[in-house]
């Protein structure tokens, strides 16, 4: 290959590469009539990509994807009683522009409906994926797949759930490569109305007269058109904003009082705190102006959204929303 070859594949492989990063960062994401988003495709384009980095394979059968890809669903989708369901990514995923489904004339398709039925896409072992020339960019460059899993992360997860949601798909990420621009001013604006202190707990740690983890939390995520204006925030230690994140609590809106979830349980002290904080009916401590207060909306959408208000016996079939 001439060195004009080589510059032009060079070329060719770059525009490959920023065209996927494009795609992903406009992935769809469904969105059901009662206005709840779905980050069932995130989830699946990293499980790939883990699939990519550890077995050096760019597609899968549905009967490959299904189970773990329904297991991620339940952990990180919203809660619901409908069981979570693999399929509707596996199919739908295509009208991104970087995914491919093997279709064949014998699948059956669902009454009324263009995707096709679980059964026949088990039976065909129908197989997706990236398309070409995505999946050979992939293959042939490490850094491509961090530089994608990033992307999915940071536009559909919150930052405080990036390590749990590479531990469950299985991808090897540096966890620097993920750190992300916080707003400083909204940082600063929530510490400055909450006085530095967790609006749970109380805890106001400080070395010297820097305050020590103490952190400014969204209420609606920036990712799902949350803003970094102080009616959404709310100063929480590490450990509440992390128990806030994964839904162990919420805050309603009309009250501000404490909700846990019936899933939430532990035996050390902070666990079984903030359970009789709730039990007592206790509120979240607002800034002291009413107009820095958490916006209604924001909470309700929380609540909606993130707070997991379903029973254990309902932790196996926890959302609905699934293209």
């Amino acid at each position: 290959m001439t060195s004009r070859e080589s510059s032009s594949t060079s070329t060719s492989g770059d525009e490959v590469a920023a065209a996927f990063l494009s795609d992903l960062d406009r992935m769809g994401i469904y969105v059901s009539p009662s206005g709840h988003r779905a980050v069932h495709k995130p989830l699946l384009v990293l499980l790939m990509l883990a699939r990519v980095q550890s077995m050096h394979s760019a597609r899968a059968t549905f009967n490959d994807i299904e189970e773990p890809l329904e297991r991620l669903i339940a952990e990180f989708g919203r809660t619901s009683e409908h069981k979570p369901r693999a399929h509707y990514p596996f199919w739908y995923l295509k009208s991104d522009g970087f995914w491919t489904v093997d279709s064949s004339d014998e699948l059956v398709r669902r009454q009324g409906k263009p995707e096709p039925k679980v059964s026949s896409l088990r039976e065909l072992s129908v197989t997706a994926g990236f398309a070409e020339p995505i999946a050979s960019r992939l293959l042939a460059s490490q850094g491509l797949v961090r530089e994608a899993a990033t992307r999915v992360l940071k536009n559909a997860f919150p930052e405080t759930r990036y390590v749990d949601v590479l531990d469950a798909v299985g991808l090897q990420l540096a966890i620097e490569v993920l750190s992300t621009r916080r707003d400083a001013a909204f940082r600063r604006e929530i510490l400055r109305a909450y006085n530095a202190r967790c609006a749970v707990c109380g805890y106001a740690g400080r070395l010297g007269v820097q305050p020590v983890g103490i952190e400014a939390a969204h209420i609606k995520w920036v990712q799902f058109g949350g803003l970094n204006e102080i009616t959404n925030g709310i100063a929480m230690c590490s450990l509440h904003h992390k128990l806030f994140d994964v839904g162990a609590f919420t805050v309603r809106s009309k009250d501000l009082r404490l909700l846990v979830s019936p899933q939430f349980d532990g035996i050390d002290g902070s666990s079984a705190a903030l359970i009789k904080m709730a039990a007592a009916d206790a509120t979240l401590a607002a800034p002291l102006r009413d107009q820095e207060h958490p916006n209604a909306r924001f909470l309700e959408w929380h609540a909606a959204e993130v707070f997991i208000s379903g029973s254990r016996s309902a932790s196996t079939s926890r959302t609905s929303s699934h293209r």
